[in-house]
């Protein structure tokens, strides 16, 4: 994470977004009072929503932990992606 003081700041506010859009990480803007403010682009903020959204259900959350178990143990298959519209394409019959 990228940490500047507020005072590094400055009165040049673009500097400062143009340093938190070159970031891949959140800027962290430490305040005098000790307080903290947080810059990211909105990638990085829709990136965390989605997250949330996906964590949010415990059972959606279970599932997730179960395929990336499933992904770092090798037991994983492989599938052509269906391109949305085709009439003759057949979803994959899991035996």
């Amino acid at each position: 994470m990228n940490i500047i003081s507020f005072s590094e700041t400055g009165n040049d506010l673009r500097a400062v977004l143009e340093k938190a859009a070159e970031a891949e990480d959140a800027l962290t803007v430490l305040r005098e009072d000790g307080s903290s403010l947080v810059i990211l682009t909105l990638e990085q903020y829709n990136g965390l929503m989605a997250t949330s959204h996906l964590l949010s259900s415990p059972l959606n959350a279970a599932h997730l932990v179960k395929s990336l178990a499933e992904l770092h143990a090798g037991q994983v298959t492989e599938h052509e992606l269906i391109e949305v519209g085709e009439s003759h394409a057949q979803p994959p019959v899991h035996k």
